[in-house]
């Protein structure tokens, strides 16, 4: 690190540390901090532009994996996206944790610790000779409470074969009691959704079993007319 002036960090890679002249990158970045948790973390990793640095400063227990997991899905979404994350005042304990939760993320063990894990990270996305790395903080929203969004159920089938089929699904039955982040939301409906072709696809076989009994019956009834 070269400088470092509040929330501004001035960071050189070891290569053009010795160098007069070199050119100079600029980078502003939300500095993200939770709020009541850290639920809406994926949802405000969807709208980043570049990357972000989250300052787990509030979070440095073990005992906290359950307020950590939305860390897992932001890594996950920032892998997709090709986003830069790092995070910043990490206990040794959180760190020993983040990739358990698969969050393996850089970390600092405060705000320059975690500029320097950025840049380092960003050098890795676009070999920059100088970064000029301004931490723009940001409270994180909780993610919103979602409690009766529901899919339409798919009604039960049955046969005069005694078989029958009950699909109905409804994000209620599988939605835990706290609510659900945007992504679980999705992922839900994605299964739902699924399950409902599967369903369908299941009516239409067992109709075809019920047609084939149909004409069973028909012929049996045909033969024992022909016999009397």
């Amino acid at each position: 690190m070269v400088s470092h002036d509040g929330n501004a960090f001035v960071i050189r890679p070891r290569a053009t540390l010795g160098k007069a002249s070199v050119r100079r990158t600029n980078r502003e970045v939300p500095l993200l901090r939770p709020g009541a948790d850290l639920s809406g973390l994926p949802e405000r990793v969807r709208g980043l532009g570049y990357g972000a640095v989250i300052d787990l400063a509030q979070l440095r227990d073990a005992n906290q994996s359950k307020a950590l997991q939305p860390l897992a899905d932001a890594t996950r979404l920032a892998r997709e996206h090709g986003l830069v994350l790092a995070c910043a005042s990490v206990s040794h304990e959180v760190r020993a944790l983040l990739p358990a939760l698969g969050a393996g993320l850089p970390c600092g063990k405060d705000l320059a610790g975690g500029a320097l894990a950025f840049a380092e990270a960003a050098h890795g996305k676009e070999g920059f000779e100088e970064l000029r790395l301004v931490l723009q903080p940001e409270t994180l929203a909780p993610a919103p409470q979602v409690s009766e969004t529901t899919i339409e159920p798919i009604s039960s089938v049955e046969f005069d074969s005694g078989i029958s089929l009950d699909s109905g699904i409804s994000l209620g039955d599988v939605l835990p009691s706290g609510g659900a982040s945007s992504a679980e939301l999705d992922e839900l409906r994605v299964q739902a959704a699924k399950a409902q072709g599967e369903a369908a696809q299941l009516r239409e076989e067992l109709g075809g079993v019920q047609g084939q009994l149909q004409q069973a019956r028909s012929e049996r009834d045909q033969a024992q007319q022909s016999l009397s």
